[in-house]
Formats: structure tokens, C-alpha cells, sequence
């Protein structure tokens, strides 16, 4: 058995190199330079290691080729430089489906007025919103005193504050694990971006299957320390170790 599943691993990775070779960013401005990128429309998009694994996997079943990622993986990838677009993002204001030919996107042209896309949060910052704004403090303020509607409005805030917690734990408690393994760092880095990027908080971590970390593109090894350590990195933070 484990012999099959090495040489599973060896026909599954059989492309790698040739995406390396093709995809190895060396543009002095390009803010993961000496990483790897897939370009679209001027769009350097960022591409892990994880990611060329799936991307492989997906030449080998025809889903996919050297030159066109498979479109579930393109749309993961994430732009290297913030506040830039990926084009393979669905968004509400696009009704068809973009052309993954490399290099070659078409652009579509909106209904109701211009799009002007979202921008994606840097590396190290999450969730892309404020934890309260004037606009909801007026709300609370100018309320009636009616208590259920005085409650409503406490607990809204109370859940945006612990998302907002819970996304910050997750960046620290992953920066905690790549200390304790220096040459895993960038690998814990990837997977840190990806699951930012699915919209997960640090408690759904040790709840998420393995098929859902292998879809995510995040290895094996990588996701069982990422589930298996939260409780004692809870017990470090509360002794004041991290």
C-alpha cells in the first residue's frame, strides 16, 4: 500500500518542474519575484507549491494543461501586489465565463455601470473591514429606547468583533506554528493566505476535514499540525507565551 501511494505521489507531481520552469516570476517589480506567478492581463498572479501540485494533477486528468491552470485552482490564485483583481474571480456583475486562454482574458463589459472590483487584504490584515464605523456607532446612539431593538444591534456588533478576532487569531496562531518551523515557513504562509481567502476563522481549523484542506490545495503534513495544535497554542497564549 504505502508503495502505491509513493508512486501515486511521484505520477501526480510527474509536471511540476515544467510549471516551475514556465511560471518562475523574475520581474524586479513584481512583488513575489523569485516565486512563482501566472500572468492575465498584466495580473501577476501568485502560485504555490501546493498549488502546482493540483495543477499537475489536473494535467494528468486532461482537466488542465502547461499553459491553463484548471479553472477551479485559477480562481483561488491571488494577485502578488494588493488592491489588483484576479481575473478569473466570479463577481455578480460578469454574465459569462471568462476565457482561461494564458495571458489572453477577454474583458466583459458591465450592465449597470462600471466595475471596479474588490480589493483583496494584504498579507497580514484581515477581515477587509473596520470593527466599528461612525455609521454604526450613530445607529446604537440614535436608537429608540427599545430594548430589543438596543439588543440587536448589540449583538450584531458583538459577532462582527469576534469574526474580526477570530481571523486575527488565525494569522497569529499560524505565524506561531511557521516559528516553531522556520523551514516550513513559506508553506504555512500559503496555506494561511488560502484559508484567509475561503473566509475561515481560527475555530473552524481543527473542525475542517482533510479532503477539505487536499481541495484547498494544503498538504498533509502542513494541515494536521494546522488542526492539531490549536489547543495548545491556546494554552501558550493564556501563560503570555506567544
Amino acid at each position: 500500500m504505502a508503495a502505491k501511494l509513493k508512486q501515486q505521489k511521484i505520477v501526480d507531481a510527474q509536471n511540476v518542474d515544467a510549471l516551475m520552469k514556465e511560471y518562475i516570476c523574475e520581474l524586479n517589480t513584481c512583488p513575489n519575484k523569485h516565486g512563482f506567478c501566472f500572468k492575465v492581463d498584466g495580473v501577476h498572479l501568485k502560485v504555490f507549491p501546493q498549488h502546482l501540485n493540483t495543477w499537475s494533477i489536473g494535467i494528468n486528468n486532461d482537466e488542465a494543461s502547461i499553459e491553463n491552470p484548471p479553472m477551479d485552482l485559477a480562481k483561488m490564485f491571488m494577485p502578488s501586489k494588493s488592491g489588483q483583481v484576479n481575473p478569473f474571480r466570479e463577481n455578480v456583475q460578469k454574465s459569462s465565463t471568462p476565457n482561461i486562454a494564458h495571458g489572453s482574458l477577454p474583458q466583459s463589459t458591465p450592465t449597470s455601470g462600471p466595475f471596479h472590483g474588490y480589493r483583496l487584504p494584504p498579507p497580514y490584515f484581515y477581515p477587509p473591514y473596520g470593527l466599528f464605523t461612525p455609521h454604526s456607532q450613530s445607529l446604537h446612539m440614535t436608537a429608540p429606547p427599545d430594548s430589543h431593538v438596543e439588543a440587536h444591534i448589540d449583538l450584531h456588533s458583538l459577532s462582527v468583533v469576534s469574526e474580526s478576532e477570530g481571523c486575527e487569531k488565525l494569522v497569529v496562531y499560524i505565524n506561531w506554528l511557521a516559528q516553531k518551523t522556520p523551514k516550513l515557513a513559506h508553506k504555512f504562509a500559503a496555506a494561511k493566505d488560502i484559508i484567509l481567502e475561503r473566509d475561515f476563522t481560527f475555530k473552524d481549523l481543527p473542525k475542517l476535514s482533510d479532503a477539505k484542506y487536499d481541495a484547498m490545495g494544503i498538504s498533509d503534513g502542513i494541515a494536521y499540525q494546522i488542526k492539531s495544535y490549536t489547543v495548545k497554542f491556546d494554552e501558550s497564549r493564556a501563560k503570555g507565551r506567544v
